[in-house]
């Protein structure tokens, strides 16, 4: 970063203290029969107040586990937020085909169709904002709203791991 400022420095030390504060959190991967293949995009529109540029954000599962995920902020400014929830659409197609060709390569190629889902009016599913697991990377969250998304997205403390059915 060229010029940093104070507030800079402060969502680091944010970060690291949230850090320090789950050590123990990380990805849970599930055993499935089926294979099918996820996506959730989201776009905060005109979020960035200096640049007034959008924040895309998406994730990308494999049966119910996370494998794929991202939060950037968009290059182009977008006089709308339909296109800014478009670019979000397409940044996670563009995932979904680069996933699916890896997949191919491994010889697993019954994904298709991958299933889309966003909050806008340029959709293919209806998932009210509240509920839309993309909101985790594009909108700033409550602690409650938090923890509820960590564990949507198959994300485990293994410190606070409650075993079922005994060893």
């Amino acid at each position: 970063m060229h010029s940093p400022f104070k507030s800079h420095l402060k969502t680091a030390f944010k970060i690291l203290r949230y850090l320090k504060g789950s050590p123990g959190l990380g990805i849970h991967f599930v055993k499935t029969s089926g294979m099918s293949l996820r996506d959730f995009s989201d776009a905060d529109w005109d979020k960035i107040v200096i640049t007034r540029k959008s924040v895309t954000g998406y994730c990308v599962f494999l049966n119910d586990s996370l494998i794929s995920q991202e939060s950037k902020k968009q290059n182009t400014l977008f006089k709308s937020s339909t296109k800014s929830e478009y670019k979000a659409l397409a940044s996670v197609t563009s995932e979904a085909i680069w996933i699916l060709k890896i997949l191919k390569n491994l010889k697993i190629e019954k994904l298709l169709p991958v299933d889309l889902q966003c909050d806008s009016v340029v959709k293919t599913v209806k998932v009210e904002s509240t509920n839309h697991i993309a909101d985790f990377f594009t909108k700033g969250l409550g602690t409650v709203h938090h923890k509820n998304f960590l564990e949507e997205l198959g994300m485990l403390d293994v410190y606070q791991v409650e075993m079922k059915g005994g060893c």
